[in-house]
């Protein structure tokens, strides 16, 4: 297991897309853990930095091939548009 001052903050967020980058990067082969995550989900207003910050951090080793995966997800977060569906 890597030292404090070897881990790095790869992506800063809410807790629903910070839980899910965890779950890609684990699915990669890539260690990482959440930061703030219980104050994100109980108070986000009250969070460092606020609007539910839950940092994600991972090796700093990882930091390239990570940062790929992050950059993938949040440009295909940007192209997908809101679907909404009526109730009939």
């Amino acid at each position: 297991m890597n030292t404090d001052d070897e881990w790095v903050v790869l992506y800063t967020g809410n807790v629903l897309d910070v839980d899910f980058l965890k779950s890609v990067l684990a699915g990669s082969g890539i260690e990482s853990m959440l930061e703030n995550e219980t104050i994100g989900m109980m108070a986000p207003h009250h969070s460092p930095g606020c609007l539910g910050s839950v940092r994600l951090v991972i090796a700093k080793e990882d930091l390239f091939e990570a940062r790929t995966l992050v950059e993938d997800y949040i440009h295909q977060k940007r192209r997908t548009p809101l679907r909404i569906v009526e109730r009939e």
